[in-house]
């Protein structure tokens, strides 16, 4: 489930590539260091490159 943005709370981010393409998770933490059972999403976003984009 995801949650709404608090701006009072500490903001973390996990990225990934791969020549596939590219993933993000935006999320807050009950816990720092974040820890699986403390994440609570706000956000996920992902792209598949496109033929022309893989040859940048």
């Amino acid at each position: 489930m995801l949650v709404h943005f608090d701006p009072n709370i500490r903001l973390y981010a996990d990225l990934d590539s791969s020549k596939k393409g590219i993933a993000a998770m935006i999320y807050h933490s009950a816990a720092d260091p974040p820890t699986q059972k403390t994440v609570k999403p706000i956000m996920f976003l992902s792209k598949l490159w496109k033929s022309a984009e893989l040859h940048y």
